[in-house]
């Protein structure tokens, strides 16, 4: 107790005199205890109030997590969805690639084909030593890689042409 009221008695009081004093005593107490349980109270209150607050801040941020987590996954699924488009775009591009390769190369083989078995081709209408060497070189001028035009698949082509040609001339 905070403050205990002490009275000296006289032992030849009346004893209601007694009675009165401790019941003064015990209501002093009393009244003591009440107030400390009302500051107990008051402390017991204002705990509360801070443990509500903390909890309302905690739970407000982790509402904000949640919902940066959900933006980040949606970012994520879109980003995904997007790879995945152009992984499908690039399949396509690819495969499209492909067959254009392999439409050219079937399309070089017919030229080269057609090449070999008209073994005339650059040299049409030529009956002759002289005529063959001469459309060689002529040839050879317009198709070199060295000029403008030239092409060394060309000059290739011409070659064996030519060769072709000189055996079946006798040119050696």
């Amino acid at each position: 107790m905070k403050n205990q009221v002490n009275f000296v008695y006289d032992v030849n009081d009346d004893p209601n005199d007694e009675i009165k004093h401790w019941l003064f005593l015990e209501n002093v107490r009393l009244q003591q205890e009440r107030q400390e349980i009302a500051e107990e109270k008051q402390r017991l209150l204002k705990e509360k109030e801070a443990f509500e607050k903390n909890v309302k801040s905690q739970q407000a941020a982790l509402e904000l997590q949640e919902k940066k987590l959900c933006r980040q996954k949606e970012l994520f699924e879109k980003q995904w969805h997007i790879m995945e488009n152009e992984l499908r775009r690039m399949a396509r591009d690819r495969a499209a690639m492909e067959k254009e390769r392999e439409t050219l190369k079937k399309l070089q083989n017919q030229t080269r084909a057609s090449a070999h078995s008209s073994a005339a081709g650059f040299f049409a209408g030529i009956s002759g030593q002289a005529g063959l060497k001469k459309r060689y070189r002529e040839l050879l001028k317009i198709y070199h890689p060295d000029n403008e035009g030239g092409d060394d698949g060309t000059v290739l082509i011409i070659n064996q042409e030519y060769r072709i040609l000189k055996r079946k001339y006798g040119i050696d």
